[in-house]
């Protein structure tokens, strides 16, 4: 089933992600910001998220970008991205046979995934510069706020280019009809 953009941008607002010391971790957030950025640069193009070195070393590229040091949080990617299974949009793809994980390492995630599935539409949006935008816009706004909003900005200018005479909420409203 197709959903729009709006759909995605709202289920990431809600992602189940873990807290301490009453900070939300940017996990998550951060492994679906390095999905977003293998999309564009035509690594994905089908929506399968490979289990390999490049999209771990995405996601750490992505970590230093918004998170960087981090007291409370530590840039590890298998935990968000067995995890990410528990949000409607993120399917892992399960290797024959499968054995139950007491533990996230990332020998033990190869072992039982090939990797993951995200709907083609979503990979379509993330490959699109104005829903790219909205989409990132999401997660910063939501898991990454420390970002103050002159960086925030200049992030999301990074991977768009200019949409002509629409802004993003002229978009979303488009996008909501």
């Amino acid at each position: 089933m197709d959903y729009p953009l709006q759909y995605y941008i709202s289920c990431f607002g809600r992602m189940n992600c873990n807290k301490r010391k009453g900070e939300t971790a940017p996990h998550k957030a951060v492994l679906l910001l390095a999905v977003i950025e293998e999309v564009r640069l035509g690594h994905i193009t089908n929506g399968f998220v490979p289990l390999n070195d490049q999209m771990v070393a995405a996601f750490k590229r992505e970590w230093r970008r918004y998170v960087g040091e981090s007291e409370l949080f530590n840039p590890v990617f298998e935990t968000p991205f067995f995890h990410l299974d528990y949000e409607p949009f993120w399917e892992l793809m399960k290797r024959e046979p499968f054995k139950v994980m007491r533990e996230y390492s990332l020998p033990r995630l190869r072992e039982n995934f090939f990797g993951a599935k995200i709907p083609d539409e979503l990979c379509d949006y993330m490959a699109d510069d104005a829903s790219c935008r909205l989409l990132k816009k999401a997660l910063i706004e939501k898991y990454l706020p420390h970002i103050d909003s002159i960086n925030a900005q200049n992030i999301a200018a990074e991977t768009s280019t200019s949409y002509g005479s629409g802004d993003s909420e002229t978009l979303t409203a488009k996008l909501r009809a």
